[in-house]
This record gives C-alpha cells, sequence and structure tokens, in this order.
C-alpha cells in the first residue's frame, strides 16, 4: 500500500513527502529489526537459564550420587574391618583355648610325673624297709 503511494506521490510531484514516506519505511524496517533482536537475546537468555538449570541438576545429581558411592564404600570398608576384628577375635580365643588345653595337658603330665616319681619313692622305701627288715 505504501508503495502504491509512493508511486502516486512520485508520479504527481511532493519529494518531501516522498523523503517522509521513506524514511517511516527505514523507521519500520530498523524497529523490525530491533523486536527480532530483542527477541533473539530473549530467547538466548530463556535458552542460558535452561542450560544453566539443567547443569546445576546434573552437578546436584552427581554429587547426590558421588556422596552415595562414598558411603557405600565407607560402608564396605568398615564391613571390612568388622570382619577382620571378629576374626581376630576368633583366632585369640581359639589360641586362649588352645594354651588353657596345653597347660592342663602339662598339668596331667607333670601330676602323672610326680605319681609316678613317688610311687617310685615309695617302692624305694619299702625296699630299703625290707632290707633293713631282713637284714635285722
Amino acid at each position: 500500500m505504501e508503495e502504491k503511494i509512493i508511486q502516486s506521490v512520485a508520479e504527481h510531484g511532493s519529494n518531501d513527502y516522498k523523503a517522509y514516506l521513506e524514511e517511516q519505511k527505514q523507521k519500520k524496517l530498523v524497529e523490525e529489526e530491533e523486536v527480532k533482536s530483542k527477541q533473539q537475546e530473549e530467547e538466548s537468555r530463556l535458552v542460558k537459564e535452561k542450560v544453566d538449570k539443567e547443569n546445576a541438576l546434573f552437578l546436584k545429581k552427581r554429587e547426590k550420587n558421588q556422596k552415595k558411592r562414598m558411603r557405600k564404600r565407607k560402608a564396605v570398608v568398615k564391613k571390612r574391618e568388622i570382619q577382620k576384628a571378629e576374626k581376630l577375635q576368633k583366632k585369640k580365643e581359639r589360641d586362649q583355648i588352645t594354651q588353657k588345653v596345653v597347660r592342663v595337658e602339662n598339668k596331667k603330665e607333670e601330676e602323672a610325673l610326680k605319681t609316678v616319681e613317688q610311687h617310685n619313692t615309695n617302692d624305694k622305701e619299702q625296699k630299703l624297709t625290707e632290707e633293713q627288715k631282713n637284714s635285722d
């Protein structure tokens, strides 16, 4: 429509009006470009915000997963330590029991040796007393 007006003015005269319409057309183009650039800036800002949110969520999730893995690792390490401690405790208990058994067996052997020695000394004393009786 503006072009028709421009053509009609061009044909019929008035360069001032022609310049005015051209200026208006340029202003309109500049405004459209500004609106487009603002829209693009807004879109890029929204995209940037979305990406930042996604990155923040990703980092948060990754940190949460890392903490979870660390808790699991610590639990496994603690479990192993407990198992080692229990194993050592059982070994100590077994060693103590075997030491007690060895001590009891040693005592029994010592008592048996003492009784054998006692019997031997008693036998010797009896022989001596018998020999003395026989010699008298």
